[in-house]
């Protein structure tokens, strides 16, 4: 079903149609570029309760979570010596603050939920409450800002990333996470070995729907170079048990050769 009066916000086609709906409206999907989001949201305060932030800590999660938190730190080391000024956006707990001052960073994290920010600070780790515009931030420059699962999330993630270009150094690192929702393969592959003909249901707390094509053109829009770009799965053990660790082996290594993982990185350069 083609929706009324849209136009893709990144590409400008009018080519765009309904897809799915998840809690806050209607998801639409451009049929140009590929990206979706959900159309004239209804704002939901219960998507980010105690509960939605609770999850970071069940076990499964947590390790996953530590594994792919660490990956960004060991890619961003790679581009960028550890010891400057790191942001992290949407720091949640400040899992990822920890970690990057672990390593030798300068880490600063914000997070707009007081929910995680309270835990935040329980842990001795420092979060600011608030988003981008936060005065003890705003003025300042920093050598790599970290994205992780935020920008879905966002009311306008594309004045988000200008405003996270703005913030960087010259010659500094964005990185940026998303999740890969509608061209994941083991998504698709999943649905087949369970015999399911409906797609999976999409996520209600998030606004945007990206794909490998869609985040590098926003980030490129951006004013940033993009220096490495991947996908991979990000899967907990209960999701890989379902195949089998050969299947999946087989399934990590064409989705990563299509471009078609559960989640894409992208790691990006302003101009020195």
């Amino acid at each position: 079903m083609a929706a009324a009066d849209a136009h893709c916000p990144l590409c400008g086609a009018a080519a765009v149609t309904e897809v799915g709906r998840v809690r806050t409206g209607a998801v639409v999907r451009c049929g140009a570029c590929g990206l979706g989001w959900v159309d004239h949201p209804n704002h939901d305060d219960q998507l980010y309760d105690e509960a939605f932030f609770d999850a970071f800590r069940e076990e499964e999660f947590a390790e996953e979570r530590e594994r792919t938190l660490a990956l960004h730190l060991e890619t961003l080391a790679r581009l960028h010596p550890p010891g400057p000024e790191l942001l992290d956006v949407g720091a949640a707990l400040g899992d990822f603050v920890a970690m990057a001052a672990d390593r030798g960073w300068r880490a600063t994290g914000v997070e707009p939920a007081a929910t995680a920010v309270a835990k935040a600070e329980q842990l001795g780790r420092p979060v600011l409450q608030g988003d981008l515009d936060h005065p003890d931030i705003r003025a300042r420059r920093f050598d790599a800002i970290h994205l992780s699962h935020v920008l879905e999330h966002l009311s306008d993630p594309f004045e988000g990333l200008r405003q996270c270009v703005s913030m960087l150094a010259p010659g500094g690192l964005l990185a940026i996470e998303v999740p890969n929702e509608f061209d994941n393969l083991f998504r698709q592959a999943r649905r087949v070995a369970r015999r399911e003909g409906a797609p999976d249901r999409l996520t209600d707390e998030h606004l945007w729907f990206f794909n490998r094509q869609t985040v590098v053109r926003a980030v490129t829009d951006a004013g940033l170079s993009p220096e490495l770009v991947r996908t991979r799965n990000w899967t907990p053990l209960t999701s890989r048990l379902l195949f089998g660790d050969a299947v999946k082996r087989g399934v990590d290594r064409v989705s990563r050769w299509l471009g078609r993982g559960e989640v894409i990185e992208v790691y990006a350069r302003k101009a020195r």
